[in-house]
């Protein structure tokens, strides 16, 4: 247990990574919360 509360973390967090994503203006800030 990693005191993670949420089932299928990282499946949901994975499905926001679309293409579109990397497009965004705000990748940056998307990639530096994700690290």
């Amino acid at each position: 247990d990693h005191g993670l509360e949420y089932p299928n973390y990282y499946e949901q967090l994975y499905s926001l990574l679309t293409p579109d994503v990397f497009a965004s203006r705000h990748r940056y800030e998307l990639f530096r919360l994700l690290i």
